[in-house]
């Protein structure tokens, strides 16, 4: 009685593990796209990236915990049904119950530490990111403009540099409004 609740454990926790980061990546990718203007051409550094990324993705884990519960106990039940497994386990005089306890125990302790990441863990990761967007959005657009060549990724304008003498300073500018 006792290895087979070790076993749905084993069962249970690689697709959980899976699901979960799974779920995860696709929330955090909906995350990227969402914010995708105010990343894109700012010239931040990898760490401040990943620390974006980090606090976003402690964000999420309330979202993606049930939704990585269940399809981790729909892929462990739906395996356990393909192998007759189920049907041995009734064939044996035990109640469909005695497969579901564990779930629901495994399930209780991801409610749990859900809470717990509720609670305390994403308040602050809430301001952590809210505070790194801001400093995002407000930094300057890094334009790599080069010499004797067109740039045109500004909208409308199409700006042409004769020469830069240092990173602000440029001689002979020539700017077309279309």
């Amino acid at each position: 009685v006792n290895v087979f609740k070790k076993f749905i454990f084993s069962l249970f926790i690689r697709p959980f593990l899976l699901t979960f980061s799974v779920v995860i990546l696709i929330l955090l990718m909906q995350f990227l796209w969402k914010y995708v203007d105010d990343l894109i051409g700012k010239g931040l550094e990898i760490n401040v990236i990943i620390e974006l990324l980090w606090y976003s993705t402690i964000t999420l884990i309330p979202i993606a915990l049930p939704l990585s519960v269940l399809l981790a106990s729909m892929m462990l039940i739906g395996g356990m049904s393909e192998r007759l497994e189920i049907t041995a386990i009734n064939t044996l005089g035990q109640p469909f119950t005695y497969i579901i306890k564990p779930l629901f125990l495994f399930s209780f302790l991801i409610t749990i530490l859900s809470f717990i990441v509720s609670n305390y863990t994403i308040p602050y990761a809430n301001l952590k990111t809210t505070n790194l967007m801001y400093d995002i959005m407000k930094k300057k657009l890094n334009i790599n403009i080069k010499e004797k060549v067109f740039f045109s990724e500004i909208d409308g304008y199409s700006i042409r540099v004769n020469e830069k003498t240092s990173e602000e300073k440029m001689k002979d500018v020539m700017i077309y409004d279309y």
